[in-house]
């Protein structure tokens, strides 16, 4: 009897693994069976369908990372100015309130908005600091002008991971999500896959015999590692 794929496997588990049963039927020649083959057309273009949303819930994650770096670094420059405002040195002082006070227009609080309005506030308080009345005072206080370049830089990621992803949105609009697919891709494998190669293992031990072995046992190491993840959390 031959396991099936484990719907509790994360989508790439089941990506991956289905990868790996198409390689194994890719090994042998059923070219006469012409039911299973079109189960392996279906499998193929489900999988690439897969892959695909995979990639597109990738960016999504991407542009979550870059907006956590930018978010860190608005506040480094929140507590640099504050450093600065308690130096004992009248001159960091001076340049440190002048700083704050156009920085405090904007605030820690812009990482709390949406992408799109913190976006709009970031730029707008880096070209407020680039103006000739404070660009003076950002270069008087050690750190301040890397910390904005380095603002500057993690906007300009964002900027364009999110154009990245707005493209690919307005592209794959009406696509389905990564978790639905994956159901699709597992009633393939399960439904379909290893209930026939059960039964042709049976009735013709010669041609499936070896490829139901090796379709078993990649599904058994996938299930195994998501086993072991489940197990981990129970014991936690």
């Amino acid at each position: 009897m031959i396991n099936k794929l484990s719907t509790q496997s994360r989508v790439t588990e089941v990506d991956a693994t289905s990868k790996l049963i198409l390689e194994a039927f890719s090994r042998v020649d059923l070219s006469a069976d012409t039911y299973i083959s079109n189960l392996i057309n279906q499998l193929t273009s489900k999988v690439a369908e897969l892959s695909t949303a995979i990639k597109r819930d990738s960016v999504e994650s991407e542009l979550d990372t870059l907006d956590a770096v930018r978010d860190e670094l608005i506040q480094s420059v929140n507590y640099l100015l504050m450093g600065f405002e308690r130096n004992p040195n009248p001159t960091f002082r001076t340049s440190a309130t002048a700083l704050k006070k156009v920085y405090d227009k904007y605030g820690v609080k812009i990482i709390s908005e949406s992408y799109a309005v913190q976006s709009s506030l970031t730029e707008s308080l880096m070209a407020d600091m680039l103006k000739p009345e404070l660009k003076g005072h950002v270069d008087v206080l050690a750190g301040v002008s890397d910390a904005f370049e380095a603002l500057a830089t993690a906007q300009n990621k964002f900027n364009a991971a999110e154009l990245h992803y707005k493209e690919q949105s307005s592209q794959e609009a009406k696509l389905k999500s990564a978790s639905l697919i994956k159901k699709e891709v597992c009633s393939i494998v399960n439904n379909d896959i290893v209930l026939y190669l059960g039964a042709m293992q049976k009735a013709n031990q010669a041609t499936y015999g070896s490829l139901a072995l090796t379709i078993d046992k990649i599904i058994d190491t996938n299930n195994t590692t998501v086993k072991s993840r489940s197990k981990k959390k129970v014991e936690a």
